[in-house]
């Protein structure tokens, strides 16, 4: 009679340790997930940054290169334009950019690439092609980087908004500041802002690059057949009018 106790006993210990597995798989799970976040919201950050620090400066361009207002005010409309061409044509990349990872690489290698022909312009031709290559990659960016923070979300938009919220408003305000700073401490003020923007587009780079939490371009609505998530549109609509 006690041999068939323990034997009980011994078929009871496995279902024990099965429960316990799936919370030991959570973790890594939870973990990645965070990381996706913060790779996103980094990658925002980058955006905005470059989006925002080249305003304080536009006096010394004008001044030292001898620029006309006109060409100013180009220099600065033509980074809306390439913003808002990428916000429009980002459904005709989702074709052949399925993957939200590569359009964020993409977009932050661009911005990286910018914020270098930015440090380095030695006329104004340089400005435009670094201008409209930051709102390039800030359609790029923004778009992609505020779906999938919803879509990594499973729990309603709450977390997804308050980071995509902190990197839009957070990179926005730190750009002026930025090139302020070096404004005013009067150290290369042309140069280094840029070269911190490129060094926060290649943190993001890396964080996106090593991420595994990221979907697809463009996700389905169940509930409308073929027409797009409401949150892969959301970031689109928003940053169009920020851009503007």
């Amino acid at each position: 009679p006690a041999l068939p106790k323990q034997r009980v006993r011994h078929a009871n210990s496995p279902p024990a340790v099965l429960e316990s597995s799936p919370d030991r798989a959570e973790i890594p799970l939870n973990q990645s997930t965070n990381f996706a976040r913060l790779a996103c919201g980094v990658a925002i950050v980058a955006a905005l940054v470059s989006s925002t620090a080249p305003s304080p400066l536009y006096p010394i361009y004008i001044e030292q290169m001898g620029l006309s207002q006109s060409m100013g005010t180009a220099i600065f409309a033509v980074y809306a334009l390439g913003t808002l061409a990428m916000l429009l044509l980002q459904t005709i990349f989702s074709a052949y950019l399925p993957s939200q990872k590569r359009i964020l690489l993409i977009g932050l290698a661009v911005s990286a690439v910018g914020s270098i022909v930015f440090a380095t312009a030695p006329s104004a031709q340089f400005l435009l092609i670094g201008r409209s290559m930051n709102g390039i990659a800030t359609g790029l960016i923004t778009n992609t980087a505020t779906s999938a923070l919803y879509q990594l979300d499973a729990n309603g938009s709450r977390r997804a908004a308050t980071i995509s919220t902190l990197g839009f408003t957070g990179g926005a305000a730190s750009g002026p500041l930025l090139a302020t700073a070096f404004l005013v401490s009067d150290f290369a003020p042309t140069v280094m802002p840029f070269v911190v923007i490129m060094v926060v587009a290649i943190l993001g780079f890396i964080g996106i690059l090593l991420t595994r939490r990221l979907g697809p371009a463009a996700p389905k609505d169940p509930e409308h057949g073929s027409e797009p998530a409401p949150c892969a549109t959301e970031g689109r609509a928003s940053y169009a009018l920020f851009a503007l």
